[in-house]
């Protein structure tokens, strides 16, 4: 028998992230203060449990403040090599794509 871990999951959590950031579907890439992170995240047990990430952590990483972010867009995405590890058992990744907009005050 085959198996494949194609149910998996990322959960994204604002917790420990004061911000008043407008969510949105749209981030104008021209403003000078626009940032755009992609990372992939490996999920060894990701059919079973869903991988929490902290955007706190996540964009301090790259050295934004919650509190400094006045526009933010989060995709998750898969990207080819996503799809590699699919056929891996009990191993998943997806890749979670940050852009928004913080001011440097």
């Amino acid at each position: 028998m085959f198996f494949a871990s194609c149910a998996s999951g990322i959960r994204l959590t604002p917790r420990g992230c004061t911000t008043t950031a407008d969510w949105s579907d749209q981030i104008n890439a021209k403003d000078e203060n626009y940032f755009r992170y992609e990372r992939s995240i490996l999920m060894p047990i990701g059919h079973i449990v869903s991988q929490e990430v902290r955007l706190k952590s996540f964009l301090r990483e790259d050295g934004i403040n919650c509190d400094k972010l006045s526009a933010l867009k989060v995709t998750i995405k898969n990207r080819w090599w996503d799809v590699l590890f699919s056929f891996v058992p009990f191993v998943s990744s997806k890749t979670l794509l940050v852009e928004g907009i913080h001011s440097r005050i």
